[in-house]
Order: structure tokens, then C-alpha cells, then sequence
């Protein structure tokens, strides 16, 4: 078997290999194969290998040979059987070995005695690089180069020399796939091919193989977002990246080597991170934090920070209560709880604490304010958030041990909504708006503790723990709101619940529904983040307009309803439309077209122009197809040949052939007979036998010397003595195929001019000299 691939493994023999003696498994950023293992970097000149200018681990001057040898075998590529899409997908796997910035995942070094960061000709036995081919791509590269068989590619001027040519079996099996793609190592290379199996940890998604596709996420576009990035006590968090390519256009699909980290700092300890590819632009992270402290938050793309990272967030400790040494420091539940009942489940107070609030309320606030039952109950939130809410790490401050003082932030509008209900009420004769003249002061002065040093403000503060969500102030986010929902993928859109004072509220619980108007949607279950988001999907799938909807116990949210246009998902070549005369006939000499309409899984017309549209004769027809984009997906193909038959025309999309391909065009010759490439056939027509019946034929052809098909001509023949006198006519058969069957007989032998004339469109076209000679 390995002699009988051996010629195709020197076709492609252009190489790097690399420079270091190390050997094994290579840092995740280095390039074992090219620069001698240095770090890539962004290459903007490259050309050639264009998908991989934004981070590369090679330059232009490395992907010169790879030029050269594109032009070689494309120039040849016609004449020698080696179609389009084979070249296409053999120049994505040259590149991806020699640019791929992932080289690292999918290139081992196993011999450190070959080292070389110049092009190496010459077969190497020791193979001191390993290249893992996922098996995916290694049956497609089968597929697309085995089926015409690849023949010799000639020594390009001043190139390098390839083996001789050589052909293979087209029957496809896993082994022949796999032995097909061993065949085209490089000289200094072994191909292995596996199984794509992609690795979920802490390092990331990582295809451990080549899969053809290149990384096409900018670090410096690239982005993420979502609560976890801002967590402010223990528990699991999460927060999404989105991947982004150089050009600013959200990457459609999964594969990008995003790495998340959450450290500890500055003890510098890492976090477990659940990295997880969504397989169409998104990556969730997840994480639990369990240790009060500071943390930073790291994403990064092949070693490169994206446009937010890093980000840092400081966790409280939610089991500690933070109160004074007579109550205690942890929080659990407490069912004997009556005035601050709403906490009976999770609480920081005990029941004696529960019950010096209610003795408070009963003496201080309830005959003060008796006529103010709002008020009373602001008070009563106040003292019981203060006592026992489980949240006392967001408002409180860490207390003075020794002075037994502490600080607590009270929400300004809290404090807003407590003055604004007692301020009318009377006291010592005046009114508590004419004693405080500000919220702030009222807020301050009226402390459930007297150590207590009070701060109104607007972050990490007491909101009134029994506030309601408010459908006006609560807030709607996220990429489904953001105006575009391509079809086929997951739209969060986000929902921050806001409570009547304008806080952002931490707890879950409540009951939020989605209403989506439009065609074809699909919906999902709405997921409670438990602390006060909450996340609702959709997925549409046809391109058009969609109203999206968000309620909270029937009311609807004042920032919703929203629009948003659905789009076009990514391109299906299994979903394309081709269409078009050209795809079947054709005629010599005139354009033939044809479209191809790149379409999404759903039938919705791409809009977008980067797709890549490939047309292409097999056999020996060499007839360039021009492909132009029109607009709105659209690609109008257009070709046009002088040669009459039948040839199969191949409609790739991305590399993928389109339904219906390859097709079977039949190009006819022209209508008209052009009388100047008539061609005359048989002995009979230069010499015949006199008195015997003598037979030959007119073959109708048109201007490019095309057999005419079909038939409809009329030819006259005649013949003159060598006194010019007329002598005699031939009968003149049509056979209906383009084939004129011409019998005459002359009694006489000696030497006589034969006319030939083509009466439709009528015009003298040949003659010829014809000496009839006696029989014996």
C-alpha cells in the first residue's frame, strides 16, 4: 500500500519544518512547525493563506512555494483531471499546517534530530513531525480528489521536481480515506488521521486535530458578557463570549480557542472553569466561587486579551451576617421568626431579635405614625432588613470590634420613598419635613441602631427587602434585542428584575413570559439565574420581521415590545438553489448561464457576499466559469466553449457541492451549418469507377467545426467534363444526423470537376477534382 501512494506524497512535498530541538507536546503557544516554535502573531501581508493574517505562525515569505505551486497545479489542473474543490480543500490543509496559530493542538514534533525553518525537498526518513488530520476533513479531501484521480504536475520554472504521476482506486472506504490522506505528507511529515473529539477544560475547546476550518475570532473584537463577569457572593455564576471576527461580523460557528480564567488574587489561585462551545459563535463559562475576596476574570484567544478582558469583582461572604458580637454571624433558618416573618427561612437574626422589633415598632413608630400605615411598614422594613436579612453583606459594613460601630447603605430611593411617607406627620409641633429638609438627613438620624453610621446611596445598598418588582424601572438586554436574530440560533434575551425603588433585585422567583410575533419560532424554557436575571430564548427561522414581547404576571414590560429582523443563518450548500439553462445546454460558441442562490438550512437567501461559489468542468474540457456575486446572495455563473458534447459540471458552495451536482451539460452545436467547415468523407469523392454506383459523405458542420446534430441541409452535386460541359448530378441522401450520404455513376472514365454547392443559405462552397478510372 505505501508504494502505491508514494508519488502523491512528493506532489505536495513543499515544506517548513522547524527549528527547536525540543521535543513532545508544545506550549499552547508556540508553533512547533514554522518561525522555530516562536509565539504567532498577527501577519496582515499574508495573502495566500488570507483566513489566518489576523494570527498566524507564518509570514508571506513562508507561503511563497505554496503560490507557486497553486499556480502549477491550477494551470494544470484542467488538462490533468485535479478539479477545483480538490485543489481548494488541498490549499486549506497546506495552509493550515503551515499559518494555523492552533498548530500547536494538531502538530507534534517526534524527532528533534530534523530541525529546519527553510523549505526541505528532500524525502526525510526520520519524519520528525506527527500532523493529526480529523477524519471529517480527511473524507472530504477523499471525496473531492480521488474520484478523476490526480495526475502529474510538471516542475514549475525555477520550482521544485514532483514524482512521477500516479492514480488511485476512486471506491471509497475509511482505509482508502485514510491511506489517500497519509499520502500527501509533506517529505518531513507524517499525517495521522483521527477522530475529531474536542476537549472541554479549563484550557478551552480545543479540536486536537485539523478540521479545515481556520480561526477566524479577533481577539480584538471578540467580547464578552453576562452577570458572572460582575458576581458579588458565592454561588455558581456564568457570563457568555462572543466571538468576533477582524472585520467586526460575529463568527456563525464554533472551534475558536477561547481560554477562560478566575483567579484569585493576589494569592493568584485559579478557578475551575466549564467552558462549553455552543457551535455558533458563543461560548458559555461557568464557575463557582465560594471564598470572600477579589477576583479577576480572564478571556483570552490564543493568548490575547479580547476587548473587555481582563475585569475584576470582589465576593462577599453571604453566610457571614456581619452583625455585632450579641447576634450571630451565620445565617440559617429561623421558623419562629413573627414580625420579620418574610425571613423565616433564611435569616441572621434569632427570635429574641424578632421580638425587640416588634417591641420597637409597638413603643416608637406605631403611636408616632398611627396614621401613617405606609410608613409604619417602611420602618418595620428597615429594622428587619437591618436585624435579619440574609443580604447584610451588600448593605452592611464590616463592624468596629472594638467600638461595636458599623455602617449601613440604605438606597436613596428607599430612603426617598421612607421620607416621603412620614414627612407630613407631626412632631413636638412641627412637621418631620420642617425638622429634615432633606431625605438624607431623616434616613440618618433615624437609625435602628444608635452605633450605626448611615450612607445614602445608589450602589450595594438596603432597598426594602419586601419591595415588588416594578414592570416599569426592570430592564430587558442581550443579543435577542439587539435589532438582528440570525436564523437557526439561540437569541438570549436577558431580564433584570428592578424593584419599586429602582433596585436591581437579588433574588429569584419571579414569573416572566415571552410572546414572540412572527413565523416559525421556536421557544424555549425561560431559566431563573436565582439572584435576579433571568435569561429567555428564542430561535427563529426565516428572515423577517419579529415582535418580541416580555411579561411579567401578564403586564408588559415598558421596554418591550422590541423588533428585530431575522436574518439569514449560516449558508447550507445542501439548501442552495441552482438553477438555470446552463446547468443542462449549452450552445458552441454562445454564453451559457446559470445562478446559484446561497441559501441557509431554512431557505432563507443569504445576504451577505462571503460565500464562496466554485463552478468547474471535469474531464477534458478547460473551460473557465466566471462566478459573480449579484447581490443578496445571489452568484450568476456564466461560461462559454466551442466544443460540442457532453461534459459534468460541478456547483461547489463553501467546498460543499450543491444538490443535483455533478451536472450533465449537453453543448449542441450551432444552429446554422457554416458551409466553409463542411467536411467531405470517402474515397469516392477524389476517385470513383465508371459505370458502378460510387458513394461518399458531406459531413455539415457550423463555424467551430461542430458536427451538426441534426438534419435539414440541402447539398447539390454536380459534375463537367473537362470540356465544361455538364455531364451528370449526384443523389444526395440526408441521414437526419449532421451526415449527407452522396451516390453518383459515370459511364465515362477521364478526369471531371465535381461542384458542390449547400442551396440553404445558398452559396458555392468547394469543388473537387474527380477522375473516374475504368473497372478491370
Amino acid at each position: 500500500m505505501g508504494s502505491r501512494w508514494a508519488p502523491l506524497l512528493v506532489l505536495l512535498a513543499l515544506v517548513l519544518s522547524s527549528g527547536s530541538a525540543a521535543t513532545g507536546t508544545l506550549e499552547p503557544l508556540q508553533c512547533p512547525y514554522q518561525n522555530e516554535e516562536a509565539p504567532h502573531k498577527p501577519q496582515p501581508p499574508i495573502t495566500t493563506c488570507s483566513s489566518y493574517a489576523d494570527n498566524a505562525c507564518c509570514d508571506h515569505r513562508d507561503t511563497n512555494d505554496l503560490i507557486r505551486w497553486l499556480y502549477v497545479s491550477q494551470k494544470r489542473g484542467g488538462q490533468d483531471g485535479t478539479n477545483g474543490e480538490c485543489l481548494s480543500l488541498l490549499h486549506i490543509m497546506r495552509c493550515g499546517l503551515l499559518c494555523s496559530p492552533a498548530q500547536a493542538d494538531f502538530v507534534e514534533k517526534t524527532n528533534p534530530m530534523q530541525s529546519s525553518s527553510k523549505l526541505k525537498l528532500a524525502a526525510s526518513p526520520q519524519m520528525p513531525y506527527t500532523y493529526r488530520l480529523c477524519s471529517s476533513f480527511c473524507d472530504r479531501l477523499y471525496a473531492a480528489c480521488s474520484d478523476e484521480g490526480m495526475r502529474e504536475v510538471e516542475e514549475a520554472e525555477a520550482g521544485p521536481t514532483w514524482d512521477a504521476a500516479m492514480t488511485w482506486d476512486s471506491e471509497h472506504s475509511s482505509t482508502a480515506a485514510e491511506e489517500f490522506c497519509k499520502s500527501m505528507a509533506p517529505s518531513d511529515v507524517e499525517i495521522v488521521v483521527v477522530e475529531d473529539i474536542p476537549t472541554k477544560s479549563g484550557d478551552g475547546h480545543k479540536h486536537l486535530c485539523f478540521n479545515g476550518r481556520p480561526t477566524t475570532a479577533s481577539a480584538k473584537t471578540s467580547f464578552a458578557y453576562g452577570q458572572g463577569l460582575t458576581a458579588d457572593f458565592a454561588g455558581r455564576w456564568s457570563f457568555f463570549i462572543q466571538a468576533v471576527d477582524a472585520q467586526g461580523e460575529e463568527v456563525r460557528d464554533g472551534g475558536d480557542h477561547f481560554m477562560a480564567r478566575v483567579q484569585q488574587i493576589p494569592e493568584g489561585v485559579s478557578i475551575d472553569v466549564e467552558q462549553t462551545d455552543m457551535s455558533n459563535g458563543l461560548y458559555s463559562v461557568s464557575f463557582v466561587l465560594s471564598d470572600p475576596g477579589r477576583y479577576k476574570i480572564s478571556v483570552l484567544l490564543e493568548g490575547q486579551h479580547v476587548s473587555n478582558s481582563p475585569t475584576y469583582t470582589t465576593i462577599v461572604d453571604h453566610n457571614k451576617c456581619l452583625v455585632p458580637k450579641t447576634n450571630r454571624r451565620a445565617q440559617r433558618p429561623e421558623p419562629q421568626l413573627k414580625r420579620c416573618k418574610w425571613y423565616n427561612e433564611k435569616a441572621c437574626c434569632t427570635a429574641d431579635k424578632d421580638r425587640s422589633v416588634d417591641q420597637w415598632m409597638a413603643k416608637a413608630i406605631n403611636p408616632l405614625f398611627k396614621h401613617k400605615p405606609n410608613c409604619q411598614a417602611l420602618f418595620e422594613d428597615l429594622w428587619c432588613g437591618y436585624e435579619c436579612s440574609p443580604h447584610r453583606p451588600h448593605f452592611l459594613d464590616p463592624y468596629d470590634t472594638i467600638n461595636e460601630e458599623q455602617g449601613m447603605r440604605i438606597c436613596s430611593s428607599f430612603c426617598k420613598s421612607l421620607y416621603g411617607e412620614c414627612k407630613d406627620t407631626p412632631i413636638m409641633g412641627l412637621t418631620i419635613r420642617a425638622v429634615y429638609a432633606r431625605h438624607q438627613d431623616f434616613c440618618m438620624a433615624n437609625t435602628p441602631n444608635n452605633f450605626l453610621r448611615v450612607t445614602v446611596t445608589d450602589t450595594h445598598c438596603f432597598n426594602g427587602t419586601k419591595a415588588e418588582l416594578s414592570p416599569e424601572r426592570t430592564y430587558v438586554y442581550g443579543r435577542g434585542t439587539s435589532g438582528v436574530a440570525p436564523a437557526g440560533q439561540q437569541m438570549p434575551v436577558h431580564v433584570q428584575a428592578i424593584d419599586i425603588h429602582g433596585q436591581p433585585m437579588t433574588t429569584g422567583g419571579e414569573q416572566f413570559t415571552m410572546h414572540v410575533d412572527g413565523p416559525d419560532v421556536d421557544k424555549s424554557a425561560i431559566v431563573d439565574h436565582k439572584n435576579g436575571t433571568y435569561t429567555l430564548l428564542y430561535r427563529v427561522s426565516r428572515a423577517a420581521l419579529y415582535n418580541i414581547s416580555v411579561y411579567h404576571q401578564g403586564i408588559l414590560l415598558d421596554q418591550s415590545p422590541f423588533t428585530v429582523m431575522g436574518r439569514a443563518g449560516p449558508t447550507d450548500p445542501l439548501a442552495s438553489l441552482v438553477q438555470g439553462p446552463g446547468l443542462y445546454l449549452a450552445m458552441a460558441g454562445l454564453p451559457a448561464t446559470f445562478t446559484v442562490q446561497a441559501r441557509d438550512e431554512f431557505g432563507n437567501a443569504r445576504a451577505n457576499e462571503d460565500d464562496v461559489v466554485h463552478a468547474y468542468f471535469s474531464g477534458p474540457l478547460n473551460v473557465i466559469v466566471d462566478v459573480l456575486h449579484k447581490g443578496e446572495g445571489l452568484y450568476e455563473a456564466r461560461y462559454a466553449t466551442n466544443l460540442a458534447g457532453e461534459y459534468m459540471l460541478r456547483v461547489t458552495v463553501n467546498g460543499f457541492q450543491v444538490p443535483g451536482s455533478p451536472f450533465l451539460v449537453r453543448v449542441e452545436a450551432e444552429e446554422e451549418t457554416f458551409a466553409a467547415k463542411c467536411e467531405i468523407r470517402g474515397a469516392a469523392a477524389s476517385r470513383g469507377i465508371s459505370r458502378a454506383v460510387n458513394t461518399f459523405e458531406i459531413i455539415a458542420k457550423d463555424y467551430y467545426g461542430n458536427i451538426r446534430g441534426e438534419g435539414g441541409d440541402l447539398f447539390r452535386v454536380h459534375f463537367q467534363d473537362e470540356f465544361g460541359d455538364r455531364v451528370g448530378e449526384a443523389d444526395v441522401r440526408d441521414l437526419r444526423d449532421g451526415f449527407h450520404e452522396v451516390t453518383y455513376r459515370l459511364n465515362t472514365a477521364g478526369r471531371y470537376m465535381m461542384y458542390i454547392e449547400m442551396l440553404e443559405p445558398s452559396m458555392r462552397y468547394a469543388f473537387a477534382t474527380l477522375r473516374a478510372v475504368l473497372p478491370f
